[in-house]
């Protein structure tokens, strides 16, 4: 149990500095629950970014590049706008 907690401590620290977790503008229990969630979602997607700004930056790719490639290989099914 401590060494799982040593381990979780770290990211909720670094959660609480730059994720915002310590602001919470949601009312209630589960605005505190949903607060908590999208907060490590944003900690989860600075981590898949840094770690895709370093391989781009290993084969000198573009990461804009790289993001349209990842978009086209999936069939880009977002939403049209206009």
């Amino acid at each position: 149990m401590i060494k799982r907690r040593s381990a979780i401590e770290p990211a909720i620290g670094h959660m609480k500095m730059d994720g915002r977790l310590a602001r919470n503008p949601l009312k209630g229990a589960l605005g505190d629950a949903l607060h908590a969630v999208m907060c490590g979602a944003g900690h989860d997607l600075r981590l898949i970014l840094a770690a895709l700004r370093l391989l781009c930056a290993r084969f000198g790719l573009p990461m804009q590049a790289v993001i349209a490639a990842l978009f086209v290989a999936h069939g880009d099914r977002r939403p049209v706008r206009g």
